[in-house]
């Protein structure tokens, strides 16, 4: 699976699910903030009726979205909320240059999380559907009180997961960004979800010594064993009409061979072309790593719509 992780060397292409691209990258070129207030871990239980708990300072939040944990960082702030979904096999920790800064700059709430087998969440022990992977993830923001107006940015893989998510829950939707993000489009243009998982950038694990594997690596091998069926449902999701869209794409090539560079622009092109209100912002110093290389444009973009949904 595509991996990101708090090791910034393990996030190379997050081309998609199975697979874990190591890269030596440069730093971040946002400063890391000094915290102002302590991480406090907080556990959610999902048998509470009514929750009791709604965010007030930055900090973590294990939440129980039935039968598994997920892990949330919450920098409270004011509505709407801006959700950032990471690259394939990254956690929460990826954003926290960028979060911050967010918080900061928009006065939004910022939310990150792991995601199932990532980071501090739980493993489940069920199939991967990617459809019961959006419902757990809002189950927990549910608990936290967060579901009423959200912004969504989805990195590489995240961007597939927006699209669920924008699907299920139209009404809290205020916009979305799609940074850099993996598609069906592409997936079809270089031969379709087997040559996705066998490209030349992806790594494979020994399935045969299962039990060697580490949490992060089972987690992906979950989620690419749900892959086809992933595509197949979003082949037959459309973007909810009137919700604001940008599309923010690496200015700089970062694919193997030509032809894929060329794929993986145009699909972004007909992405934000497909929308009512759709636009194409191209991070011209930035390849894969758009957070780190050019933070600035994703921080640009979300003002925008933080403004916009605020009017």
């Amino acid at each position: 699976m595509i991996s990101l992780g708090k090791n910034m060397k393990k996030m190379m292409a997050f081309l998609f699910v199975t697979t874990i691209i190591f890269c030596a990258c440069t730093a971040p070129q946002t400063p890391t903030p000094t915290p102002t207030q302590t991480f406090i871990q907080t556990q959610v239980q999902m048998s509470t009726p009514t929750p009791t708990y709604i965010p007030s300072s930055t900090g973590d939040y294990l939440v129980d979205v039935g039968g598994y944990r997920l892990h949330f960082r919450v920098y409270p702030g004011s509505e709407p909320a801006i959700l950032l979904e990471s690259g394939g096999g990254a956690d929460a920790s990826y954003w926290d240059n960028l979060a911050p800064v967010l918080s900061r700059k928009t006065g939004a709430t910022i939310i990150t999380y792991d995601r199932a087998g990532y980071g501090e969440s739980d493993l489940p022990d069920t199939p991967y559907d990617i459809r019961k992977e959006i419902s757990g993830l809002w189950r927990g923001l549910e608990q936290l009180r967060l579901t009423n107006s959200l912004i969504v940015l989805g990195h590489s893989y995240g961007g597939m997961l927006i699209r669920v998510l924008a699907n299920e829950h139209p009404q809290a939707i205020r916009g979305m960004v799609f940074l850099d993000a993996m598609n069906v489009e592409f997936i079809d243009a270089i031969g379709g979800v087997e040559a996705l998982i066998n490209h030349p950038l992806s790594q494979h694990f020994d399935r045969s010594q299962i039990e060697q594997l580490t949490k992060p690596q089972r987690a992906a091998l979950r989620v690419e064993a749900g892959l086809p069926d992933s595509v197949s449902l979003l082949r037959t999701l459309f973007i909810p009409i009137n919700i604001p869209v940008r599309v923010i794409t690496a200015g700089i090539p970062w694919w193997p061979k030509p032809e894929e560079n060329q794929y993986w622009r145009e699909s972004h092109e007909h992405l934000a072309t497909s929308v009512k209100d759709g636009k194409l912002l191209v991070a011209e110093h930035s390849d894969h790593f758009v957070p780190d290389k050019q933070p600035e444009i994703i921080v640009d973009v979300l003002e925008e719509l933080v403004q916009a949904a605020r009017k």
